[in-house]
Parts: structure tokens; sequence; C-alpha cells
């Protein structure tokens, strides 16, 4: 007899047999490089070789389609139609990986093959993206074999190929396809969990913004000698400029980047959430940033500017001379309700009130990763969180928004969707470093919940779907 408990007891079983560990080993033996033009055709390979015989077999009918921006990575729709009457799920996943770096990884490992040592499944891609929409799949088959070949909702795979490139042309092949991708909700997974131990849902993520501060005094440098003293420096100018933005305890004092307020369904949920002290984790400065805020607050449900990179001269071969020119690079994490394109009205105004005139302001990347938020008051987020209590006897994490960006806006505002998100990594997974990996422990639980998830949405998802009707429809 069919139940919740056989769906993730089949999940399990292809955890225990090894059958997960070897789809794994087969996927991260594509060296699906989205930031080398050369690895085009190993992202094509990736889909049509690898994954749309996966999910024909589940009884999805698959289209691979070329980027809207030439020579980038190919994305592809999978659909499965049980009922067009029945509630549509959309989920989504990325089969392109960050480049190896296969001489940094430890001896006796490789970025293209599964390695296990103890808990940890080592490969490029094992946490980022390929393991976690693997899970996914894996636990909707396992969920399709325990309801007797029925999941009571329709499925509709979106998978691209150029994540780790920016998502070139997602944006507008949603646009292009927003028919074909329409559903009632959103579920997929990417990210860590806020710690091994602890299931995680996140709901958006916050937006980047990226700009340079430049001042350009003159060409070439001048003997310090001679002419210190006597031409202005530029890299003072700019360290006094930023200092006028950012004080010594990190608190942004630009007018105009910051948000109003942290709405109340937010702070109730990071009241809950505890960041750091992970094994590998930085030690956290509590003094740094704004002292009104708690901890996750300040990472989760506020806007933070930071420098990335300043350079002056010659850093690493310094000669006694005054520079002539100074750049910095910085950008913005923002939550939903900042007006990104204000950031450089608000920024340019500030220089020019402290007088610092010679400083330029540029927007570096036009492309905008859109902050994004489902409310926690949505019925789909209590849904989701009881379901993943059912399944583990945890008490899952619940973060309005990563502090990171992903491509979340795509979903929210292109199709207008609901968006939950499910993790299974961790903190510390070396995710776009040498050693990336998943934990065993993880992956385990993480089948699980996919399959009481997915088993609960073929219960629940048509009320559920009315119930998110009826609160748009109120507010």
């Amino acid at each position: 007899m069919s139940s919740r408990s056989h769906a993730i007891e089949n999940a399990t079983e292809q955890f225990d047999n090894g059958t997960f560990f070897a789809l794994l080993g087969d996927s991260v033996a594509y060296p699906t490089q989205s930031q080398e033009t050369a690895s085009l055709p190993e992202l094509y390979r990736y889909l049509n070789e690898f994954i749309t015989p996966h999910v024909e077999r589940l009884g999805f009918s698959v289209k691979v389609h070329d980027n809207p921006v030439a020579g980038r990575g190919p994305l592809m729709i999978a659909t499965r139609i049980e009922d067009p009457a029945l509630p549509t799920l959309l989920s989504y996943g990325h089969g392109d990986v960050v480049r190896g770096y296969d001489a940094q990884w430890q001896a006796g490992l490789s970025p293209w093959k599964v390695v296990e040592r103890g808990d940890r499944w080592y490969g490029r891609g094992t946490a980022d993206n390929k393991g976690q929409h693997l899970i996914n799949l894996t636990a909707l088959e396992q969920t399709l074999k325990a309801r007797d070949g029925t999941l009571g909702f329709n499925v509709k795979l979106l998978l691209e190929m150029g994540e780790e490139d920016g998502s070139p042309g997602l944006s507008a092949f949603c646009q292009a396809h927003a028919e074909e991708l329409a559903a009632d909700i959103f579920i997929a997974s990417d990210g860590p969990r806020l710690a091994a131990a602890r299931p995680t849902l996140f709901l958006g993520s916050r937006g980047v913004f990226n700009f340079e501060l430049t001042v350009n005094l003159r060409e070439g440098a001048h003997h310090s000698g001679n002419w210190g003293g006597l031409l202005a420096n530029p890299g003072i100018i700019l360290a006094n400029a930023i200092a006028s933005m950012v004080d010594e305890h990190g608190r942004v004092k630009v007018a105009g980047l910051m948000p109003a307020a942290i709405p109340e369904a937010v702070k109730t949920a990071l009241a809950d959430i505890e960041v750091g002290g992970g094994p590998g984790d930085p030690d956290i400065d509590p003094d740094w940033g704004d002292p009104a805020l708690s901890l996750s607050e300040k990472v989760f449900g506020w806007n933070t500017l930071d420098i990335l990179a300043f350079k002056t001269g010659n850093p690493d071969a310094p000669v006694h001379a005054i520079p002539g020119k100074a750049h910095a690079l910085c950008h913005i994490r923002f939550v939903v309700d900042s007006d990104y394109n204000a950031f450089i009205p608000a920024v340019r105004a500030h220089l020019d009130a402290h007088g610092f005139t010679q400083v330029e302001v540029r927007q570096t990347r036009m492309d905008v990763m859109h902050a994004t938020r489902l409310s926690p008051d949505s019925p789909w987020v209590g849904w989701a969180l009881e379901s993943l209590a059912t399944t583990t006897g945890k008490k899952p994490a619940l973060l309005p928004n990563l502090g990171g960006s992903l491509p979340n806006d795509v979903f929210a505002e292109v199709l207008g969707l609901p968006t939950v998100w499910v993790p299974h990594s961790y903190p510390a997974c070396s995710q776009h470093a040498p050693d990336e990996h998943l934990l065993a422990p993880v992956v385990k639980e993480s089948l699980q919940i996919m399959a009481g998830l997915f088993w609960d949405l073929g219960t629940d998802g048509a009320r559920l779907t009315r119930e998110h009707r009826a609160q748009e429809l109120s507010e």
C-alpha cells in the first residue's frame, strides 16, 4: 500500500544501496565549466546525454534550447503533465559548474570524479548544483513509484547551463517561454543550509549591485621626493572618500542606501536564526555594522556596503612615487524594498556634499541581480516547514532570503511565482573552491525531505494553490 513513509523509504534506499552515489558520479564526470568558452559542447552533452534520458524515463517530454545570448550555455524545459486541472510545480537547477582548478585539489582528489572520504563526497558540482537537482529528481522518482505512477501534480523542470557565468539569457528565455513555464508553485534547491544539521527553507535572495569609485588625477606617477606635498594623492583622496561612506565599525553613512525597516514577519523569522559558529566558519565581529540589528538581521534582513578591492600605484612592486590614479570596486547587497536605481545618485550626492567631487562613480555591471522575498506569511511557507519537520523531527530554519544572490527574480517577478528553496548543502562545502563536497548525512536527509515534500504536494497542492491566490487577492 502506498504511503508517505513508503516514498521516504524508497528515497533512503537510493542512498543506502549506492545508486545515488553512482548517479552523482556520472554527472560530475561532465566538465561543464560555463566560464570556459571551449566547454560549450560539454554543456550541451550534459543536457542531451545525461539529463534527457533520465527524465524521459519518468514520463517527461524534453526540449533543449539554444541560449538567447549567442555562444552561452543551453537551457532545457522538461514537462510532465498528469492533468491540466492539477496544480503545477516548476523546479529548477543548473548543470554548469565553476572552473575545476584541478591542480589545487587535495592529493587523490579530482574535480571530475566523486571520491568518498569519511562523510564527505568530493567533486566539482556535488554541492553546486548537480548534487542538489539530482537529489530532487531522485526523490521525485521515488515518490512517483510510491504513488503507483501518479504524483497528484504536474511538473515542469527548467535546467540552465550558465548560472556560474551570471545566468546570461535566463530572464529573456523565461519571458519568451512564460506560458510554457506557467506554474502554481516554484520549489528548487541551491545554496547552503543555515547549518549542516538543520534543515532550511529560504524564500528569496538579496540582490547585488556592483559599482566602482575612481580618482584619476593625472597620467603617470611622479617621484615622491620631488613632488610629495605638492601633488594630491589619489589613493589618500579615495581612502578618505570611502571613510566618509562607511565608518570604522562598518556602519553605512550614505543616505538612501539602507532600507526603511525590517517587516515584522521577517523579524519574527530571523529571531530564531543563529549565524556562524559552524566548523570552518570565521569568527564573527559582533560590533561590525548597525548596532541596532541582530546578527541574523545584519546578513538576512538589511543592506550591506562592502569594498571588494582597492588599488593605487603598484602594490606588488611599490616605488617611491605619487600615483596618478586610484580605484575601488564595491558592491551593495540589498533586500527587497530597496531601489537600486537610486544607489548611484545617492553615492554621488554624498561624495559631493563631503567635498569629494574628484571621485567618479560608475556602475560596473548593468545586469543587476534583483532582491526577492516570498512573504513568510504565505500558506506555502507554513506547509513546507511542517513537511520538513514531519520528515526529520527537527525544527527547520526559515530564512526570508539568502544573504547572497541567485536568479530568483526570474521566477518570482518574470514568472510571478511563489518561491520556496530547500538547500541541500552546508556552509563549509568549499563551493567554488578546490575540494568542493557534499556531506553524506545531509544527502540522505535531503532525499527523505524531498520525498516527503513531493508526497505532501500531491496531497495538499490544490488547497494551497487556492489559499495562495486568495491571499494575493486580499492584499
